[in-house]
């Protein structure tokens, strides 16, 4: 038999999970992408800044210095898509909000009706006009 109501609770604490990996899944990737552009910027100035002209021909250095270029774009693209892509995630505030935020018809609670009587009433004395003396109240006696 199939159950035809979801629990709200189970329902939002799955919501937020799916929400923190999602998040976290972009986070690594802007990141990620954040170091390769600052590794493969500095690449590029290393190859066109200091002088290999002693080791490696010219035609190597300018390739390898497009390379780290073309490089740093991938991943600069690829970290502002990322960023975007976080900007877009929609909020999925933690379990306790989302349930504060829920239609009383949505949460069920045990013991919703009226209390019989109010807290005041249920601590009163079992029988009415009669009140203990505080020397008979009983205490503790030490012995020894």
């Amino acid at each position: 038999m199939k159950q035809t109501h979801k629990d709200p609770v189970k329902d939002a604490a799955q919501k937020r999970r799916d929400y923190l990996v999602a998040k976290a899944k972009i986070h690594s990737i802007s990141e990620t992408s954040r170091i390769a552009v600052v590794i493969f910027t500095i690449g590029t100035g290393f190859m066109f800044l200091v002088d290999f002209g002693h080791f490696l021909p010219t035609w190597v250095v300018l390739i390898a210095g497009l390379l780290n270029a073309v490089l740093a774009a991938v991943a600069y693209r690829i970290m502002k898509r990322a960023d975007a892509r976080a900007k877009a995630l929609t909020y999925v505030p933690p379990v306790a909000e989302q349930i504060a935020a829920l239609p009383a018809s949505n949460v069920l609670l045990r013991g919703s009706e009226q209390p019989i009587a109010a807290p005041e009433e249920l601590l009163r004395a079992a029988q009415t006009g009669s009140e203990t003396a505080s020397e008979e109240l009983l205490r503790a006696q030490h012995t020894r």
